[in-house]
């Protein structure tokens, strides 16, 4: 069952001077071209100080051999831009804003990785590449790996590990969804790369093609079966297990998945997946639309399939269904009038991953924006309009008490846009930010702007600050805010002469004084070693605190944790929990450089050990020293500068 309940809104504006309660800093390109396009010039942060913006280089062209990421960055000073070269990024195909080919993917807090076009500049041929980004804050070294013939809607990097990541191909015939298709796995190590390909029959171009991780070792892709059609009865999950010391494959029957993101299968754990499906009439978005609840997907388990039917799922990234918590999902559908955008568009519960529940939520829209953004686990905001057909005022629509009386309550915010520029930032779990296009609800102009919305579990109150240029395009993930930790976010607008991707003027946006989510305080940190005697090894010690804002803080999908210019994954079960304590010790014949972790989730309290040879420490530079957690959806790092001697490095928080 659900309730609506009445909220009363408060609208405050923030001048951009001191002393306001949420401050903005600009960062200018400075002569390295525009944002790239689409979904490619998504911003990638990698502590609260440091972060990757794409960008299309001098020329102003996106795919040609300028392009460029700038590492923005600060040690307690300005911000200041480093141009890293990363050529051959992505290039637009489709309609305005259709996110093709490369995004750049963090790998660690030191390292990322983007799919390129390679030297021809067309995707799906013999040159294509990855470009790397690695030593970030220290050396900035930048190099390329050759894998031919990548999916240009699908080839991002999926990382594994810090140094494993998944990509598909379409095999050595160029073609896509034929029997050559191949599963990609490369290895990012001191100085080499290494792939590994797997046969991965009939892979579509689609984005939903993109490989899910399971856990480091396993992870799914979706196929179109033999036919090498997409919507018909003989389409597969794979299912691949053992992938570091080759792979075992699992074909599991899941008839008629969709073509496009809404089919990309949405982890719940490394046993549990969904995906959904457009029935046997073959078409989204009409009555025998469902998800499958995928089970039995860990190693040496049997894959089970459980078909729930949900009409009506929108086409495209809305349809993707979201995870709340470990015995809850949702997607939004098109209502019983099996149209999306009207006032009877409704939020799909699958309570149990099995029984459904309809929630009425008002028009929502096809499009990324609309898959809900969770900020508990029972409570989740999604953008919706108000009113059909002119759909004059756009809402954040909030869901509270998920499972148990289904609150429907709204915030009234005109001017969010119908694509992914409009994409809501969680902040905690009572505040967001969203980029809109203001009162007028167009794209460009001078009422473009960034919102704050607190308090969303009472009284909600929204703070509009002008986003300082603009927001010229509904499909630009650059736009979208990311969030940085300790209070801070960042986008980027397209710049004061109102035309984006022209001009050479877009400006990086960083705001401060933000509501902090998860906290991240390291009050000493020590490493040690010996240039003389390298066989030795490093040796690290920190101590700090460690506040989450989640009630599960790291789940089933383990602990990465960055430290310096090395990255490691812990896996979920060495994660040992007694009450509030949580501990990891390496095992015997364990090779990463963590020994040993201690954490109290009650007080904060964090402690980390570490040692090993060619760890990677001793090179890392004494003003960027990163330290990182990354778990479930949540990353929180900041970067701490210490003091380097001849036997390590050191810091001590100031008081």
């Amino acid at each position: 069952m659900s309730r609506v309940r009445l909220v009363v809104l408060a609208v405050l504006a923030l001048a951009l001077s001191a002393g306001a309660d949420v401050y903005v800093q600009t960062v200018l390109f400075g002569g390295s071209g525009d944002l790239m396009i689409g979904a490619s010039g998504a911003v990638v942060p990698l502590s609260s100080s440091s972060l990757l913006v794409p960008a299309e280089g001098p020329d102003g062209a996106r795919g040609t051999d300028d392009d460029v990421v700038l590492f923005v960055h600060h040690s307690g000073g300005p911000w200041s831009v480093t141009v890293l070269p990363a050529p051959y990024q992505a290039k637009q195909s489709g309609g305005t804003g259709s996110p093709s080919g490369s995004r750049l993917v963090r790998l660690s807090a030191t390292r990322a990785v983007m799919a390129t076009a390679g030297p021809d500049m067309t995707w799906n041929t013999a040159d294509d590449q990855d470009w790397f980004l690695t030593d970030l804050g220290g050396t900035n070294d930048c190099y390329p790996a050759g894998v031919p013939h990548m999916l240009p809607g699908a080839c991002s990097p999926v990382p594994l590990t810090d140094r494993f990541f998944l990509q598909v191909t379409t095999g050595p015939d160029g073609l896509a969804s034929t029997a050559d298709d191949l599963l990609t796995r490369s290895y990012f190590g001191p100085g080499y790369i290494s792939r590994f390909d797997y046969p991965a029959p009939h892979l579509t171009e689609a984005g939903g093609n993109r490989p899910v991780v399971l856990s480091p070792d396993a992870c799914l892709v979706i196929s179109a079966g033999p036919d090498g059609q997409s919507e018909t009865a003989d389409d597969l999950v794979y299912v691949f297990r053992n992938l570091r010391d080759g792979p075992a494959r699992t074909d599991i029957p899941t008839p008629y998945l969709r073509y496009g993101t809404s089919s990309q299968p949405v982890r719940i754990d490394e046993d549990r997946a969904l995906v959904t499906h457009c029935g046997p009439d073959g078409s989204p978005v009409t009555a025998d639309d469902g998800v499958y609840y995928l089970t039995g997907l860990a190693s040496g388990g049997t894959p089970g399939v459980t078909d729930v039917s949900v009409p009506g799922i929108p086409e495209y990234a809305a349809g993707q269904p979201v995870v709340v918590n470990g015995n809850l999902a949702v997607v939004p559908t098109a209502g019983p009038d099996g149209v999306v955008r009207t006032a009877d568009d409704t939020l799909a519960l699958l309570t149990g991953f099995n029984a459904v529940t309809q929630v009425t939520v008002g028009p929502v829209d096809e499009d990324g924006q609309s898959r809900p953004t969770v900020l508990s686990p029972t409570r989740l905001v999604l953008p919706s309009a108000a009113a059909a057909p002119d759909f004059p005022v756009s809402r954040l629509m909030i869901l509270s008490d998920l499972g148990g009386m289904n609150y429907v309550d709204h915030l009234d915010l005109p001017g969010l846009p119908e694509g992914v520029t409009g994409t809501v930032l969680r902040l905690t779990a009572t505040a967001v930010v969203v980029t809109n296009f203001g009162p007028d609800g167009k794209s460009g102009g001078d009422d473009d702007r960034v919102s704050l919305a607190t308090d969303l579990d009472g009284i909600p109150t929204i703070f509009h600050t002008p986003a300082g240029g603009n927001l010229d395009n509904e499909y630009h993930l650059g736009y979208a805010p990311v969030g940085l930790g300790e209070g801070h976010a960042a986008f980027v607008t397209g710049g004061p002469d109102g035309v984006g991707h022209e001009g050479d003027d877009a400006v990086l946006r960083i705001l401060g004084e933000l509501p902090e989510g998860s906290r991240l305080v390291v009050s000493k940190m020590k490493t040690s070693f010996s240039a003389a005697k390298p066989e030795k090894g490093a040796k690290l010690s920190l101590s700090g605190t460690f506040l989450p804002d989640s009630s599960e803080p790291f789940g089933s999908g383990g602990l990465r944790i960055s430290l310096g210019a090395i990255c490691e994954t812990i896996p979920a079960n060495l994660l040992v929990q007694k009450g509030s304590k949580w501990s990891y010790k390496r095992p015997k014949d364990g090779t990463g450089f963590v020994t040993k972790l201690s954490w109290d989730s009650a007080k904060g309290k964090l402690k980390i050990s570490g040692a090993g040879v060619d760890s990677g420490i001793e090179t890392t530079t004494p003003t960027c020293f990163p330290v990182a957690f990354e778990y479930a959806t949540t990353y929180v790092g900041r970067t701490l500068s210490a003091t380097a001697s001849d036997k390590g490095l050191a810091y001590t928080a100031p008081n």
